[in-house]
């Protein structure tokens, strides 16, 4: 649709990965615009989680792993939209990946309502329409909607780190070696801005690979693909060294050993309850 690639998906209760291997296979890269036309869409990437509900929108990057996890019938509306073309009408787009724009609040409620009423209207006559201005008209009030609370300047290039930070993290997690000093070394930024960046978060850079180590072992371990692995395979693959101290972190945080988790018909889900 001009300048914009539009799916529009009707589902089941469903899990939806975007993972590593998709996004080394994929040819282009794209941010994504997630709009919800019915129904609730949560969506993880980078360790954000957006939960969407009907009429709400949220901003996510191809180029990056993500999750979309559904618990009942749904209706989604993503546009796709080149990398070079949004950062042309979006500043920094990067600061805002994963924040939930509200269907029902001022310009991003007019954002949305635009959308879905073009789409509703013309999806099934789209040769008729003048796709240039439609297109074009959608990428300036997504400008507009994302500039009416913009971060200053420092706090965006901080966003803009952060994300290349927990994008780094997130490839190389499986290797056990990897540490903040390590991977301050490799984006040559100093140790102590790295810590900076996360510790406006609350959160450490240690504490995040900890945690999104653990959430790789649950996925395996619940994935019947990987039946065949062994507990310990599967936590020394993921970056753990040591087996013990895995199995004491991971029931402080799934209140359950991971042969238990492995056999549980119902295990905690990481995504927060909508």
């Amino acid at each position: 649709m001009g300048q914009l690639r539009v799916s529009d998906i009707l589902s089941s209760p469903s899990l939806v990965r975007h993972s590593k291997q998709h996004v080394i296979a994929s040819r282009d890269a794209h941010f994504l615009i997630a709009l919800q036309l019915e129904g609730i869409c949560c969506f993880r990437q980078l360790g954000i989680e957006a939960a969407l509900r009907a009429g709400d929108f949220a901003l996510f990057d191809s180029a990056l792993p993500f999750d979309v996890v559904t618990r009942a019938p749904h209706r989604l509306l993503v546009l796709g939209v080149s990398h070079q073309t949004l950062k042309r009408s979006v500043w920094c787009p990067e600061a805002v990946l994963g924040r939930r724009m509200p269907g029902d609040v001022e310009l991003s409620g007019l954002v949305s309502r635009f959308i879905r009423s073009f789409w509703s209207q013309y999806r099934d006559r789209l040769d008729s329409t003048p796709l240039p201005r439609i297109t074009g008209a959608i990428l300036d009030l997504l400008a507009s909607a994302y500039s009416l609370d913009a971060p200053p300047l420092a706090a965006s290039t901080a966003a803009v780190w952060h994300v290349r930070i927990t994008e780094h993290i997130e490839t190389h997690l499986d290797d056990s070696d990897l540490t903040p000093a390590r991977i301050a070394a490799d984006l040559h930024i100093s140790p102590r801005y790295l810590h900076q960046l996360f510790g406006q978060d609350d959160e450490t850079v240690a504490r995040y690979i900890q945690n999104r180590r653990l959430e790789r072992c649950a996925e395996a371990l619940l994935d019947p693909t990987q039946r065949g692995r062994s507990v310990i395979d599967i936590v020394l693959s993921h970056g753990f060294k040591n087996h013990s101290h895995f199995s004491r972190i991971f029931r402080a945080r799934y209140q359950m050993s991971p042969r238990e988790y492995r056999h549980t018909s119902s295990p905690p889900n990481s995504f927060a309850d909508v």
